[in-house]
């Protein structure tokens, strides 16, 4: 049996093509409906903000500004984690946009400079002091960004890629995909946004740690909007489907729940075995 034909006749196979025909008709509309000089200019800016190591940098320095804020630890240890926050998202980033090895090893190299000259060894208490939010954010970026970069060897042409290769077999000659001027969509591994995972991730698990705090309830609903936003620029840069950015929140959502129970349990553990310690140091 012809597995394309067996694909074509069943209910699966129309359910199928009613989908790429419904994900090419909203791409194609939204691409062509939205275009506006001043989103060209957000647009880079805002999707750049989906990258999973950009906001594993300012979650850092996050907790770490809270902590000089209380007064917990003063300006060079603030300028200490400025460093290395902004280190460990360049150097990560280099290390994944180019694949470069010496990236990874520069960054290592200052972190252990900066070590030595005791500006890091502040800065762990400030994240430590912060662990209960910080380690299910950082854990929930790791898992998101992995996820969507094993799903990326799924064989999945990007928009401005797929339309440019009909374009070049004499297909599709009436759909003309937009670009902004400057950014060069990328071509292939499309499925899933792994700028809207990560951006989702962070947005569940910030909601699951501020369901009791209204406060940080605000703070959670302005991390949705942001990942609305990064959902909505990987479409308009032509580098995704809208299909890709429904799967990169679907993922996303998954991960950070999955990181919530993860984290909770870890600190749970590590509450049990201080106490049980503390115990022990009273009977002794």
């Amino acid at each position: 049996m012809c597995w394309d034909s067996f694909w074509a006749g069943s209910s699966v196979g129309d359910l199928l093509h009613a989908l790429t025909e419904w994900d090419r008709a909203a791409f194609l509309w939204l691409n062509r409906h939205t275009a506006h000089p001043v989103l060209d200019r957000l647009m880079p800016l805002a999707t750049d903000l989906g990258l999973g190591y950009v906001q594993a940098a300012l979650a850092v320095a996050a907790a770490v500004w809270m902590g000089v804020r209380l007064q917990e630890a003063g300006r060079r240890t603030a300028l200490a984690a400025a460093a290395v926050a902004g280190g460990l998202g360049m150097g990560i980033g280099l290390a994944i946009t180019e694949r470069s090895p010496w990236a990874a090893l520069l960054f290592a190299a200052a972190l252990a400079l900066e070590w030595a000259a005791g500006g890091v060894r502040g800065v762990v208490p400030l994240l430590r002091a912060r662990a209960g939010w910080l380690w299910p954010l950082l854990l929930a970026l790791a898992l998101s960004g992995l996820a969507a970069t094993a799903l990326k060897q799924i064989p999945r042409e990007r928009p401005w890629w797929f339309y440019e290769r009909q374009r070049a077999q004499g297909r599709l000659l009436d759909a003309r995909v937009r670009t902004v001027p400057g950014v060069y969509p990328l071509k292939v591994r499309g499925f899933p946004s792994g700028h809207t995972a990560t951006t989702v991730a962070l947005a569940t698990v910030f909601t699951g740690l501020a369901l009791r705090s209204r406060r940080r309830l605000r703070v959670a609903a302005g991390l949705w909007a942001l990942a609305a936003v990064v959902a909505f620029s990987r479409i308009y840069l032509a580098s995704h489907w809208p299909l890709d950015v429904i799967g990169g929140a679907l993922l996303g959502v998954a991960c950070g729940l999955v990181a919530l129970r993860l984290a909770r349990a870890d600190l749970a553990r590590a509450a049990g075995g201080a106490s049980g310690r503390a115990h022990a140091g009273d009977g002794g």
